[in-house]
């Protein structure tokens, strides 16, 4: 078997435990009295959050390639929506090489170098994330349990970058650790991935460059700041009493560990994972759970059918069936 597909099952079996555990004990009635209660007037402005975040995602992403290539956002917004819409309805994150894929494809970039970029996105995201879930804990007691999911992710994404630095400024160090962690794999494979480790220092040279290390990092607030805006609109949808900082507060607390959670491997379009997390998140500052899993259904609905509604779009103008991009990705993957 191999590790797509294995990878595939286990994103399927936590699927299947998180949602089991977001409906365990749930009264449904009162999630679909809370469904039909809601105030879907929300969601417009929601929507419209969501969208500017992932435009101002291209626009970081055009930063993050200018060492390489000057690529405009307008070219590059397509190709992000593809990736993401990939990721909601094809198994394994394909969507990451999907979109690395048509990068280096549209703009005769090599596709190690492609995914670099994609890899310093995520780990822009991921600190971002960590620095506002701190600011959160300023105004917010954080439970144990959301302490515990910030020191891991802490973990993962300073080791991310530690090694993107190491790979920038000493990349024969990095090289040989690389060759060490994959001394155990046939030689041939440990071959290819010191090369594709090589390729990602041309993808990661923004982060070099004084100049652009502001602007991702602001360009990665303003990303934030927008979806958290969606998540603060939808809270106005339902029966969920807090003063307007707490609101602000929650919001927050609920964007980031909804993201840091659908880290773990799921199903396509992160189903259960996410409601599991953003229920959880929701129900610390007093929401019912049937209420806060009602705000969790509501929320990845919105934002999974404005992406995968545009992928398709893009996909169709593309001239590119959705199991084709796949392949492709899987291949290059």
């Amino acid at each position: 078997m191999d590790r797509r597909r294995i990878t595939g099952l286990l994103g399927l079996l936590l699927t299947l435990i998180f949602g089991s555990l977001a409906l365990y004990r749930l009264d449904l009635r009162e999630v679909g009295s809370a469904l039909l209660e809601a105030d879907y007037l929300f969601v417009a402005p929601a929507l419209l959050a969501t969208f500017c975040g992932y435009l101002l995602r291209a626009a970081r992403w055009r930063v993050i390639l200018l060492p390489s290539k000057e690529v405009s956002a307008g070219r590059l917004f397509p190709l992000l929506i593809i990736g993401f819409a990939v990721n909601n309805l094809l198994p394994a994150r394909i969507g990451e090489f999907a979109r690395a894929y048509l990068l280096g494809e549209k703009e005769g970039i090599s596709k190690s170098l492609s995914f670099a970029t994609v890899v310093v996105e995520r780990v822009l995201d991921g600190l971002t994330l960590i620095l506002i879930l701190l600011l959160v804990s300023t105004r917010f007691p954080l439970p144990r349990w959301g302490w515990e999911m910030e020191i891991l992710a802490l973990f993962f994404f300073l080791g991310a970058l530690a090694f993107l630095f190491l790979l920038l400024y000493r990349k024969p160090q990095a090289l040989r650790i690389t060759r060490l962690l994959t001394g155990p794999l046939f030689s041939s494979l440990s071959d290819r991935v010191a090369q594709a480790a090589s390729s990602f220092v041309s993808g990661a040279e923004a982060l070099r460059h004084r100049r652009s290390v502001p602007s991702l990092a602001f360009l990665s607030l303003l990303v934030w700041s927008c979806e958290a805006t969606s998540y603060l609109f939808l809270t106005w949808a339902f029966p969920i009493y807090l003063s307007p900082l707490t609101r602000v507060v929650a919001a927050l607390f609920v964007m980031v560990v909804a993201n840091l959670g659908i880290l773990i491997p799921s199903s396509p379009g992160y189903i259960g994972t996410f409601h599991f997390f953003a229920m959880s998140a929701l129900v610390v500052f007093g929401a019912a759970r049937e209420t806060a899993l009602s705000y969790a259904v509501v929320s990845h609905a919105m934002q999974y059918l404005l992406v995968t509604g545009l992928g398709l779009l893009f996909l169709w103008r593309e001239n590119l069936s959705l199991l084709r991009m796949g392949a492709k990705a899987t291949l290059e993957g």
